[in-house]
């Protein structure tokens, strides 16, 4: 009895330990002073194509419109550098998308213009 709870014991332990399931492509910032650099960071084998859209206030840039780059097998790519106007109201949010999720998500959008070019 004492082995047959010892094994099932170590059977749970065994398939928690290596069930973790680690992101393949994650968001990485880098605050300095007078700005945030967002890089991405890719674990996997396969370079990967992503999608960042970002909402930021109290940034300046130019436009931002979402970042679509491609990032090689366990590299780590610079995608922004976001310049601080004061360190009052700032506010970052981004989403992440690649894989499934970013074929998703061009599909959405292929619809939406669809949408509004029947309205036109």
């Amino acid at each position: 009895m004492k082995k047959l709870i010892l094994f099932v014991c170590f059977i749970i332990t065994y398939s928690y330990c290596f069930s973790q399931h680690h992101e393949d492509v994650i968001i990485i910032q880098k605050s300095t002073k007078h700005h945030i650099k967002l890089f991405a960071v890719n674990h996997t084998q396969n370079s990967k194509k992503i999608l960042v859209e970002l909402e930021a206030n109290g940034f300046r840039r130019k436009s931002f419109k979402p970042i679509y780059k491609t990032i090689n097998a366990n590299d780590t790519l610079l995608l922004t550098t976001l310049v601080k106007r004061s360190n009052v109201g700032l506010k970052l949010n981004y989403e992440l998308y690649y894989d499934s999720r970013l074929e998703l998500y061009q599909l959405q959008q292929s619809k939406k213009r669809a949408k509004q070019k029947k309205r036109t």
